[in-house]
Order: structure tokens, then C-alpha cells, then sequence
């Protein structure tokens, strides 16, 4: 394989430094550029003195600095007109502390502001591959991630950090667009393709009523669930600590605006202090908006015909940037309250994480979202606590922006109705709406009985085993796991040759 001048985003000085090294040293991979934390800084640039560095969190906060370029590249109206589709997601992505600090003018100045850096960037670098541990989907990486991607043709891949068939198989794309793409081909392929008994137990156990959530979820809330008030008397703890020490008027890392201020302005930014009681208000209005959300809540009446509609969590990688436009539930929810017939209705029920204590949910939902939500008269709130699996079981079919519960009803021989592109957009059984057309041919299909083909779904399972990487430890559950690896650098290498395999398999270069 020939060189490659690559541009690398969340690679950090721990352990994930070794992919970098290993890609360098058996591939010739030459990093340029460094995308990632100010602590990580001092290694990379004395390992790699030539790569760019890039502080990820003052990129974030409006702060680009040019001293390394002779000359900048400014973005056109040709670039803009190419990203255009993106755009609203982008300026909707970016992190205000309670929604009306960052104004329009000063999201669109930041996103024209940070395209034009990334356009010098590339122009200067002249690199041939961004290279992202995780999705790229920090409101700087994912500029990159756009402009390399769209704009000058740069290939690109990451890795997927959600696990498939509920084991450690994870996978590596090239699209956020459509996460399904690495699966397509074989499984559209005229290749036999023999279930693997690991393949068959998993789907044995997601038809039964033995079924549970996936294991990367119930992980997530059972760390979580555990340190919540730990954590919450350790943040006292250390913040009282710290005003005794005089620490708190220093600058959060955060990248959450505070104020109306410009964005690229100290004071705009939150202090210590200020993200402290930030995030301590977060928690008491995911609380609030819990009670209220159930304050309106009905029981589920099992004789009505209805569409099982599971609520994204927001705000949220997968339920924001890679939804596309669908990211706003309302249009969802007009579309198919104008399609479905009058004696249906939908269900809407909130995901659990949204009134995660410790989470963001009260920046995605507020009781002007649920107001809302009452006027829809065919639109009926369930509690976030109702049995998930039952309701995919009884509906018609399951509607979803791209959670587990798509891929879940159609294992589980229901019709699932999807709102943007995800990892199993392209298996049979999963209605693609991109149209009101689309959506209502898929109601059309479903009120005449349409069910998907078990084999077919048991063919995109065991094709996203094939088309995975077992065992590697990616950032998703990264420090719990690392400390229990033997031999961390062998880990880090083996994502190192599936980096290379799948550009192999992607590129073909």
C-alpha cells in the first residue's frame, strides 16, 4: 500500500495512541494533523513533529488559529450551496446552554467560520485520508467531516461505536449518511450466506419472551444509575474544594455558550463555577420535565390499531446530525398523523434517557415540546416505563428516527418505519421514508399485511457479524476496558489492521 497523508480525529495520548503509531510504522500512514484534547498535545508533537495540532476544545469554542498557514482559503458559494443539506442540523448541533444564547447570525459566523479554516486546512496539507475514532460528530470533526467528505472528494473512515448483534462485533464506515453501507453489498449479493449458530441464538433470544435490552444499553444505565448520586456528592465535593482553593474562576472545557456574547469571546464562555450550577440546573429540569411528561401520559389500550413510535433521545449524535431533518419530531409526527387512518393511533413513548439525571435531555425536550405534543389528537403519550417489546408486538408497526427499536420489530416480524438512514436501513422489513410519498406507500404495504421475510433478516444478522471486528475496545466503554486488556498495545494494533482492511474494502486502494 502506498502512503498516506492522514488526518486523524479522536486519537488521544492513552492507549489509542498506539493505532496511530502501529498505522505509521506498518502502513506509512504519515499523520498531518491531530484533532483532539490540549493534553494530548506534548506527545503528539514531539512523536509526530510535522502533523498539525488541533485543540478539538478551542475549535469548539470559536478559536482558529491561522500562524501556521501562509495563506487562507476562504469557502464559496459553490461549498455552501454543496452542504447546504447539512446545514440546519449543523447550526441546530451547536451547544447553547438553554436555547437562545447562540443566535442565528452567530451559528451561521461560526459554521462559515469553521468550513473556511478546515478549506485552509485541506488546501495547505493536501491530505489523503481523515481517519476518526468514533463517528465524527463533534461540532468541529464533523465540519471536517463534511468538507473532506463532500467538497474535495477526501476518503474517510470511522469507526461505528455501537456494537452489533448484541456482542462485541463492531464495524467500520465511510458514511454518515447511511450507516448501512458496509453490509449492502454482500447482503444484497447473490452469495449463500450459512447463519452462524452465534447468529442464531442471538435471534432465537430477540423473537422470544426472553428478549432484553441490548447489553450496551443496559451496560450504559447500570453505570450510570450507579454513580448518579456518587457523582452528584463528589461534583459538591470537588467544587467546594475548589472555591476554597480559589480554582473556580477558571474557563470549563465545555463548549456549552452561556451568554448572547460572541462566540470566540472568553465571555462567552462558562467559568468553573458556572458550569457547575449549569449542569446542577440540567439535572433539576430533567427531573420537572419528567413529571410532567407523565403527568400526561395514558394507559395503553391494546384493542386500538396503532404505530409504535419510539422517541429519539435528544440532543444526540444518532438522533440529530445522522437523522438529517427528521431530527425535528414534529414533522414526524404531522406525516403520519396525516397518513394512518382515523381509527389508529400513535403511540409516543419518551426514551428513558431524557429524564436521565445526569444527562442532556431538558436541552432536547421542555414543556413547550410536551404542549405541544397534546394538540395532535391521534398522538397518545405512553410512560417511558411501558414494556417495549410488548408494544412492538401489538402494534402495526414500529416508527423510529434510527433507535434499536427499527431493527428490533422487524427481528421480532413487525414492519419498521424509518426516518433517516441507520445501520439496518438497507434489510428487508424497514420502510426508508425520505418523502410523504414514501411514507404513504409504506402504510399502504402495511395495511395489506406486509411482514418481513425472517430470512432475509436473518441474512442482514449474520452479515453484519461477517462484515464486523470482534472483541475490539472502542471509546463507547474505553475506560473500563482498557485497565482489563493483558496487553493494551496488541488491542489498540488489531483496530489498527481493521483500519486498514476496511479502507481496502471501502476504497479498494
Amino acid at each position: 500500500m502506498t502512503s498516506k497523508r492522514v488526518m486523524y480525529s479522536d486519537f488521544y495520548k492513552n492507549e489509542t495512541r498506539f493505532i496511530v503509531d502501529c498505522l505509521k510504522e506498518k502502513n506509512n500512514w504519515e499523520p498531518i494533523l491531530f484533532h483532539t484534547t490540549e493534553d494530548s498535545r506534548e506527545y503528539f508533537n514531539e512523536k509526530y513533529p510535522n502533523a498539525l495540532f488541533c485543540d478539538m476544545e478551542k475549535l469548539r469554542k470559536g478559536y482558529f488559529d491561522y500562524s501556521h498557514f501562509s495563506e487562507v482559503y476562504p469557502i464559496d458559494a459553490n461549498i455552501i450551496h454543496k452542504l447546504s443539506k447539512f446545514e440546519l442540523n449543523y447550526l441546530n448541533w451547536l451547544e447553547d446552554s438553554n436555547g437562545f444564547n447562540f443566535s442565528f447570525y452567530q451559528r451561521r459566523t461560526y459554521y462559515y467560520d469553521i468550513l473556511k479554516y478546515w478549506n485552509t486546512v485541506i488546501n495547505t496539507y493536501k491530505p489523503d485520508l481523515f481517519v476518526v475514532n468514533n463517528w465524527p460528530h463533534l461540532a468541529s470533526d464533523y465540519a471536517l467531516y463534511l468538507i473532506a467528505k463532500h467538497i474535495h472528494d477526501i476518503p474517510v473512515i470511522f469507526l461505528d461505536t455501537v456494537p452489533r448483534i448484541d456482542s462485541d462485533y463492531f464495524n467500520f464506515n465511510y458514511s454518515l449518511e447511511d450507516l448501512s453501507l458496509p453490509f449492502k453489498k454482500l447482503y444484497l449479493s447473490s452469495e449463500e450466506l450459512l447463519v452462524s449458530e452465534e447468529v442464531k441464538e442471538y435471534l432465537d433470544k430477540m423473537r422470544s419472551s426472553r428478549v432484553e435490552k441490548p447489553k450496551h444499553i443496559t451496560r450504559y444505565f447500570k453505570i450510570y444509575s450507579k454513580k448518579k448520586p456518587l457523582i452528584r456528592y463528589m461534583s459538591y465535593f470537588r467544587m467546594l474544594l475548589a472555591t476554597l482553593l480559589g480554582r473556580t474562576w477558571g474557563y470549563s472545557n465545555t463548549a456549552f455558550k452561556k451568554n448572547k456574547k460572541p462566540w470566540g469571546n472568553k465571555n462567552s464562555q462558562m467559568r468553573i463555577w458556572e458550569h457547575f450550577l449549569f449542569r446542577e440546573n440540567l439535572r433539576l429540569k430533567n427531573i420537572s420535565i419528567k413529571k410532567y411528561y407523565e403527568s400526561m401520559c395514558s394507559e395503553v389500550d391494546f384493542n386500538k390499531k396503532f404505530i409504535y413510535f419510539a422517541a429519539p433521545y435528544q440532543p444526540e449524535a444518532f438522533s440529530n446530525l445522522i437523522t438529517g431533518l427528521y431530527e425535528d419530531v414534529f414533522i414526524i409526527l404531522d406525516n403520519l398523523s396525516k397518513v394512518i387512518p382515523k381509527n389508529w393511533v400513535i403511540y409516543y413513548k419518551e426514551h428513558p434517557g431524557t429524564f436521565n439525571e445526569i444527562d442532556k435531555g431538558a436541552l432536547g425536550r421542555n414543556k413547550e415540546f410536551y404542549d405541544r405534543l397534546k394538540t395532535y389528537s391521534q398522538v397518545i403519550p405512553l410512560k417511558s416505563s411501558e414494556n417495549h417489546y410488548l408494544l412492538i408486538d401489538k402494534s402495526i408497526a414500529a416508527a423510529t428516527t434510527g433507535g434499536s427499536v427499527g431493527w428490533e420489530a422487524i427481528v421480532r416480524g413487525k414492519p419498521s418505519i424509518l426516518f433517516g438512514a441507520m445501520w439496518y436501513s438497507s434489510c428487508h422489513g424497514v420502510f426508508n421514508v425520505y418523502s410523504y410519498q414514501d411514507l404513504e406507500k409504506a402504510i399502504e404495504s402495511i395495511k395489506k399485511g406486509f411482514s418481513p421475510d425472517d430470512k432475509q433478516v436473518d441474512r442482514y444478522a449474520e452479515t453484519m457479524r461477517q462484515c464486523s471486528y470482534k472483541g475490539l475496545i472502542t471509546p463507547m466503554f474505553f475506560r473500563e476496558l482498557i485497565p482489563k486488556a493483558e496487553n493494551p498495545k496488541r488491542e489498540m494494533e488489531k483496530i489498527a489492521s481493521a483500519y486498514i482492511e476496511s479502507y481496502e474494502k471501502f476504497y479498494g486502494k
